[in-house]
């Protein structure tokens, strides 16, 4: 009989515009979606399980933007729930990302 390959776990998201994606080997996690923010230019670095959303610098119109979000994160030890919190500047929108395993 031959060795049955294993498939990725299927996870949900909120805000639903997320998508948590396993990689192959099961050792990293990739996070996509999109984000208001309240001027283009936005950008997102991930440090520590925070996601820090950081304003571009000097004049910049005030428009609402949607930025995409595109990290990749480290497999936690209990990856059936993860949680994501956001570090922004302007006070609206989610501060959470959560995923779980879709059973």
């Amino acid at each position: 009989m031959a060795p049955v390959q294993a498939q990725a776990a299927d996870y949900l998201c909120d805000p639903a515009v997320f998508t948590l994606t396993p990689s192959d080997d099961g050792a990293t996690m990739r996070l996509q979606g999109m984000i208001e923010t309240p001027t283009p230019g936005y950008s997102a670095k991930l440090e520590g399980g925070v996601l820090k959303l950081t304003a571009p610098e000097g004049m910049v119109v005030q428009v609402v933007d949607q930025m995409m979000v595109d990290v990749t994160l480290p497999t936690p030890a209990d990856s059936g729930a993860v949680e994501i919190k956001l570090e922004k500047t302007f006070n609206w929108g989610t501060d959470v990302i959560r995923c779980h395993i879709v059973t």
